[in-house]
């Protein structure tokens, strides 16, 4: 008799109260991706990998559904100058975002990075 609540290992649907898989992750990234697959903040290339990052121009908690993909360092430096309230209702656009003085600055510096490096403002946790 099979038992009508276990799912199959093998149905790609997501399962409520589990993480996705990094397949499911790297499907649902790909879907909304850019043509020409550059980060829309930087305008660098777009590498898959633990490199990218999804980012709601309207914060979630605003109502916000758009979803963008773009370069983690990116997205972490986004969030590390604005508040979600300044991204709600003042900085909810790429150009926007790409005209505040941080931002111009930060764009500077990354478009001489890697495209594959991860933030440098990531920092190893160590048990002590």
């Amino acid at each position: 008799m099979a038992s009508m609540g276990r799912r199959s290992r093998h149905n790609t649907q997501p399962h409520k109260g589990r993480k996705p898989t990094r397949k499911e992750l790297h499907d649902a990234r790909v879907e909304i991706w850019t043509e020409d697959r550059t980060c829309p903040l930087c305008g660098r290339e777009m590498v898959v990998g633990a490199s990218l990052n999804e980012h709601h121009l309207v914060p979630r908690s605003y109502g916000g559904t758009e979803r963008h993909v773009m370069h983690r360092s990116c997205h972490q430096k986004i969030h590390s100058v604005f508040s979600e309230a300044e991204l709600a209702y003042i900085y909810n656009t790429f150009e926007k975002l790409r005209e505040h003085p941080e931002m111009v600055k930060f764009i500077k510096w990354v478009s001489k990075q890697p495209v594959e490096s991860i933030s440098k403002s990531r920092t190893l946790k160590t048990k002590h």
